[in-house]
């Protein structure tokens, strides 16, 4: 059998190491102390944070079941990417977040799941990404701490772990099935049985308006304008928006009196960034761009040709052709394609003329006014033309959700 193996520092390690051993694909693992000055420390050393180790867990895996784009993936939604330093109630250098990988070839795929956490959060991980320099496997009473100690310890929320095994078990019944709506409906069931939510559902972008989609609970709006309550305004600022007290949300449209937090997570269409998906084109690091369908890619600097309600693509020299009601977009480029085309950006400003289109920006500015659409950046900007449907949550509790629950359901809405 072959195996390989990754290094993660996400805070006290023994939440670390439970929580990977609840993902499918991973053989082993080993708690212990990476980097550092002193050879074989001891936990004690290790706690002055004079030493210089960071709290690791080694994680072996079998490649043909779990890839390591998603191990990382997943380490991700177990940190808070932007504390140095502490995780949860731990401080200190000790608890340092960090990637270390002990194959050079593992680099491409660890750096390009950075560049995503990047563009999710607005700005570069605090987490370190280095070559593993040593490995010094921590004492055994360390070792499957929270297996031994069920009431142990650990920064890791309760839930993080039903979210874990959540995500993975939607990822195997979803499988292929190329329906969204049906895709919508067993992602809403599987939630609301798992996390006993009081509603969890969709609503579907059409033309300005949300319209109720597949869900579970109590019966609900039809249709929700752009920019009116949380899934209006979530829907129009292209972002997740976790909402204490729904009372307190001016303009909340109250579907059910019974609500009081709610979470809306934005469902993005299939093939932008990566161009994986459905109906979408395909589209790699070289920038080649290709194929058609409903959905919208991104290149690097390239030439891409669309077809079937395909895509306006474009070049360097920022010439698009061949569109439909979609649109790709390069690097360095702007054009705009024809037949309800796309209008593109390459400088920091704002890309528009939408309706049936997509505005795209390769800069630091926006992409908006995508009714059936998709907008693009791939500089510090945001898109969110590309929004198909929203998540919608609801509970009767105040203060329900959090960081945790956001950073999984938009985890969650990519299996979508």
């Amino acid at each position: 059998m072959s195996y390989r193996k990754i290094y993660f520092a996400g805070g006290c390690f023994w939440g670390v190491e439970h929580f990977f051993k609840g993902v499918d694909g991973v053989l082993s693992t080993m708690p212990g102390y990476a980097g550092g000055t002193v050879d074989s420390p001891s936990y004690e050393q290790v706690y002055t944070d004079a030493t210089g180790h960071a709290e690791t867990v080694e994680v072996i895996y079998d490649p043909s079941r779990v890839s390591l784009p998603k191990l990382v993936r997943l380490f991700f939604a177990s940190i808070d990417p932007l504390s140095l330093n502490r995780q949860g109630h731990d401080e200190g250098t000790r608890y340092r977040t960090g990637v270390f990988y002990d194959d050079p070839s593992d680099r491409a795929a660890i750096e390009a799941e950075f560049a995503r956490q990047e563009q999710r959060l607005g700005e570069y991980p605090v987490t370190e990404l280095l070559p593993l320099q040593r490995f010094w496997p921590a004492e055994e009473r360390h070792r499957d701490y929270l297996g031994k100690n069920t009431s142990g310890y650990c920064h890791l929320p309760l839930k993080a772990f039903k979210y874990l095994r959540l995500y993975q078990d939607l990822e195997l019944l979803l499988g292929d099935e190329p329906d969204p709506i049906a895709r919508q409906a067993q992602t809403a069931a599987l939630l609301q049985e798992r996390m006993g939510f009081f509603w969890t559902g969709f609503y579907n972008v059409s033309g300005d308006e949300l319209v109720l989609g597949p869900f579970q609970g109590p019966p609900a709006c039809f249709r929700i304008a752009r920019g009116r309550g949380v899934c209006g305004s979530a829907w129009a600022q292209g972002r997740t928006l976790v909402v204490p007290d729904v009372e307190d949300f001016p303009g909340h449209i109250a579907c059910s009196s019974e609500s009081r937090s709610e979470i809306v997570v934005p469902v993005r269409g299939k093939g932008s960034g990566n161009c994986e998906g459905r109906g979408s084109g395909e589209g790699s690091g070289s920038g080649e761009a290709e194929g058609a369908g409903n959905r919208s890619c991104e290149a690097g600097s390239s030439e891409g040709a669309g077809a079937n309600h395909g895509a306006g693509c474009s070049n360097g020299s920022g010439e698009a052709e061949d569109a439909g009601n979609r649109s790709y977009e390069a690097r360095s480029s702007e054009g705009a394609g024809a037949n309800h085309g796309a209008g593109c950006s390459s400088g920091s400003g704002k890309a528009e003329d939408a309706n049936y289109s997509a505005g795209c920006s390769n800069g630091s500015g926006e992409a908006e006014d995508a009714n059936y659409s998709a907008g693009c950046s791939n500089g510090s900007g945001k898109g969110s033309g590309n929004i198909t449907a929203v998540l919608d949550i609801d509970s009767t509790f105040p203060g329900t959700f959090d960081d945790t629950d956001a950073t999984w359901l938009e985890l969650i809405t990519e299996l979508v």
